[in-house]
C-alpha cells in the first residue's frame, strides 16, 4: 500500500504522469477492498483521504471514481468517529456528486440520513421530488430510531408505510401526503427503477426481520418473487451497500 501511495504522491507534481495517480488509486482501491467492512474501515482514514485528495489536485476527469472513493471516505470517518469531519466530507462529496456523478446521489443521501450527517430538515426537504430518496429516508430514519432505545416506536406502521410506497402503483404520481406519513410527495414525483425496487423490498424485508415483524418480511419477498428483477440481482446489488456476504 505504501508503494502506492508514494508513486501517487511523486505523479501528482508533474502533468505529464497524472495519469500514473489515477492507476495507482485503482492499484490501491484492489488492495483495500478486504477492509471496506464494518470494523475495518477506520483504519483506511489517513491513506484513502491521501488518495482522494491527490484526485482531486490533478483534476481527475473521471468524475464518477473520485464520488465512489469519497463514498467509501465517508463511512471510514464515520466508523472511526470523526463525526464533524464526517459530516464536513459528507457535504462536500454530496454536492460534488450533485454536480458530476447524480445518479449517485442516493448513495450518499443514505449516508447523510444514516448516520444523522445532515440536518433532518434539510434531509427532508430533499425528499419532497424524488421517491427514491423519500424512501431511503424513511428506512434510515427507522435504522436510527433502532439504535436509540428512549424513542417511542411504531414500528409496525413505519414499515407498513415504506411498504406501500414501495408498491407499483405508487412509484409514479403521487400528490399530497401518503396515509399517515410525514412525507408530502410533491405532485409529480421521480419513479423508482424496477432494480431500484427490488433493492429497497430486500432491505425492507431484512429490517423487518431485525426489528422481528416476519409478516412484513414475508410480504416484501413475496413482492420481490414477483418483481421483473431476479432475487439473486438485487442481492449482488446490495451487498456493496449493506456490508453483507456470501460465502
Amino acid at each position: 500500500m505504501l508503494y502506492f501511495l508514494k508513486a501517487i504522491e511523486i505523479s501528482k507534481e508533474q502533468p505529464r504522469y497524472h495519469f500514473l495517480v489515477f492507476n495507482a488509486s485503482v492499484l490501491y482501491f484492489q488492495m483495500i477492498q478486504p477492509l471496506l467492512r464494518p470494523g475495518f474501515r477506520q483504519h483506511l482514514v489517513s491513506s484513502l483521504a491521501q488518495v482522494v485528495k491527490a484526485l482531486e489536485e490533478i483534476g481527475e476527469a473521471d468524475h464518477r471514481w473520485r464520488a465512489q472513493l469519497m463514498l467509501h471516505l465517508v463511512e471510514c470517518l464515520v466508523e472511526a468517529g470523526k463525526s464533524k469531519e464526517a459530516a464536513s466530507f459528507a457535504k462536500h462529496t454530496s454536492d460534488f456528486i450533485e454536480t458530476n456523478a447524480p445518479d449517485l446521489y442516493p448513495k450518499i443521501f443514505s449516508l447523510q440520513v444514516r448516520h444523522k450527517l445532515l440536518e433532518m430538515s434539510k434531509a427532508f426537504k430533499k425528499t419532497e421530488t424524488s421517491l427514491t430518496l423519500a424512501i431511503i429516508y424513511k428506512i434510515q430514519k427507522l435504522k436510527c430510531e433502532a439504535d436509540c432505545p428512549g424513542i417511542r416506536k411504531d414500528y409496525p406502521a413505519k414499515l407498513k408505510e415504506v411498504f406501500l410506497l414501495l408498491l407499483p402503483s405508487t412509484t409514479v404520481h403521487s400528490k399530497g401526503k401518503t396515509k399517515d406519513s410525514e412525507l408530502s410527495l410533491g405532485g409529480s414525483i421521480l419513479a423508482i427503477t424496477p432494480e431500484e425496487r427490488s433493492i429497497f423490498f430486500l432491505e425492507l424485508a431484512y429490517l423487518s426481520l431485525q426489528l422481528k415483524y416476519p409478516d412484513l418480511a414475508a410480504d416484501c419477498l413475496r413482492e420481490l418473487e414477483m418483481g421483473d428483477v431476479s432475487v439473486s440481482t438485487c442481492i449482488c446489488c446490495s451487498l456493496p451497500e449493506s456490508g453483507l456476504s456470501v460465502s
